[in-house]
């Protein structure tokens, strides 16, 4: 019982500082203190988030959340936990709830989320702006990177993956296709099963899409699909859905298509709780992506 109470109690303090600090914002304008104090609670909020089994309840509660950080960071532009949440929170945001009813406000929100990723990831992101130096001076650049920028280099891909696949054929997001691929790259040498092999998965979706010319390879894009797979262990429905939406469509293997999807119908979302949100939506997704399977294959 006592435990309950300094649990409760600690909850309350933590929930009150949240409150107090959103007032204390307009009235401190640009002061630092108040982001400094709340930025470790920040992971939790995101945690929370993404552990949050009820969609409506996320959907509507993100939102507030991201301004409130947005409000955070005039306080403290350069604090990288603030800058790594807001490009997880808004490339979240925009995979979960935008993009299948709105491509052109989830481009949006993606574009938003990736310039939050490269601004969290200081010189280096000004780097990836830019490409300034070719695939072997980014490449290099990359490489100084280590554990400890791991989640901010794989949200920048999230947004950034995100962002080019919304985009079409569009010139401007097929010559940023090099850079998000070496990021990739990067965040796999870093740690190879992150994120429950999300990152390959990225990997083989882009890859899939790719035109042989800009280092598309259907071979490469299976292998990185089958390896997020085994991560997985068939947990973590985004690997599914990308690999059946992203992989099986563009191979054109119908078989796969179907066995991915019912995969995915026949798990339990809260058996990963701490996706208990992704897999949740991302269930929806692949409900109807299975409805649309005659248009897909020809």
């Amino acid at each position: 019982m006592n435990d309950l109470i300094r649990a409760i109690r600690n909850w309350h303090k933590k929930s009150l500082l949240v409150v107090c600090l959103s007032a204390i914002i307009p009235v401190m304008g640009c002061a630092v203190l108040p982001a400094r104090l709340a930025a470790p609670l920040i992971p939790n909020m995101m945690e929370s988030f993404f552990s949050e089994c009820d969609t409506e309840i996320a959907r509507q509660a993100l939102p507030s959340q991201l301004k409130l950080m947005e409000g955070l960071l005039k306080g403290d532009p350069l604090n990288r936990d603030i800058l790594k949440a807001l490009s997880s929170g808004y490339a979240g945001y925009a995979l979960l709830f935008a993009e299948d009813d709105s491509p052109e406000r989830a481009s949006a929100l993606y574009l938003r989320a990736k310039d939050y990723g490269l601004r969290s990831l200081c010189d280096l992101g000004e780097r990836l702006k830019t490409g300034e130096g070719g695939a072997d001076s980014v490449r290099q650049s990359l490489s100084t990177a280590g554990q400890a920028a791991l989640e901010n280099l794989f949200w920048t891909a999230v947004a950034w993956s995100g962002w080019i696949s919304t985009q079409g054929d569009n010139p401007e997001a097929l010559a940023q296709v090099w850079l998000l691929r070496l990021l990739l790259e990067r965040i796999i040498a870093i740690n190879s099963d992150f994120f429950y092999g999300a990152p390959y998965a990225l990997l083989g979706s882009l890859s899939a899409a790719t035109p042989p010319l800009l280092g598309g390879d259907p071979s490469r894009a299976r292998e990185a699909f089958e390896r997020a797979m085994e991560l997985s262990s068939g947990r973590f429905f985004l690997i599914q859905y990308f690999y059946a939406r992203h992989g099986a469509v563009r191979f054109q293997d119908r078989a796969l298509f179907v066995k991915l999807l019912e995969s995915i119908a026949r798990s339990d979302e809260a058996d990963l709780r701490q996706m208990c949100l992704i897999n949740r939506v991302f269930k929806a997704k692949a409900a109807r992506l299975r409805i649309m399977e005659d248009e897909l294959f020809y």
